[in-house]
């Protein structure tokens, strides 16, 4: 049987190992509005310098073959413009223009993600933000995850030849990427 000395050592060097586990990050909120974008990096932007993050792209919305709903999509330099962000209770909300410009002003909002599928932005209903929420997060307040994975996200070839953002995707074209907060655009 095991003396006191020895059960309270041992007691003690598991308590020690336990609080020298790493902790999981912590989730906070972004800024109020922002701009995503992805990288090959899970560290912040250096200085909020989005354009000196790994491999960093742009991300506006995309409405293959005038959809209802839209996906995230890889842009290039030179876009024109790009839509901004906001984070309330797990859901993203954006605000942008309906297919064909109807209607001409609209909250779009995503709050979840399925394996292997687009992160989708479906048009606000006024019930979608009465119920318990969504389930993106922000980890140190601009690391988008779900489920807590924020190295869950890859960049696939989707419709129309666009590189688009999926939640565990497994298609050959896809390729494991962080998805950003950002205040400032990059290039």
């Amino acid at each position: 049987m095991l003396s006191l000395l020895a059960l309270s050592t041992l007691l003690l060097s598991i308590v020690s190992a336990v609080s020298a586990s790493p902790a999981a990050p912590k989730r906070a909120n972004p800024p109020s509005s922002f701009y995503l974008v992805t990288t090959s990096s899970r560290a912040p932007a250096p200085n909020g310098n989005s354009s000196a993050l790994a491999n960093v792209s742009a991300i506006s919305l995309f409405d293959p073959y005038y959809q209802p709903n839209y996906y995230l999509r890889q842009s290039q330099p030179g876009y024109n413009s790009l839509p901004s962000f906001t984070y309330t209770n797990g859901y993203l909300q954006t605000v942008q223009a309906g297919p064909h410009n109807f209607p001409p002003s609209q909250s779009y909002i995503a709050y979840s993600a399925g394996a292997g599928k687009e992160l989708t932005f479906y048009p606000q209903q006024e019930s979608a933000t009465g119920g318990a929420g969504g389930d993106l997060n922000f980890q140190g307040g601009y690391l988008l995850a779900t489920a807590s994975f924020a190295n869950a996200w890859m960049l696939c070839d989707g419709a129309l030849g666009q590189r688009v953002i999926k939640y565990r995707g497994t298609d050959e074209s896809c390729e494991q990427v962080y998805v950003q907060a950002v205040a400032e655009p990059p290039y």
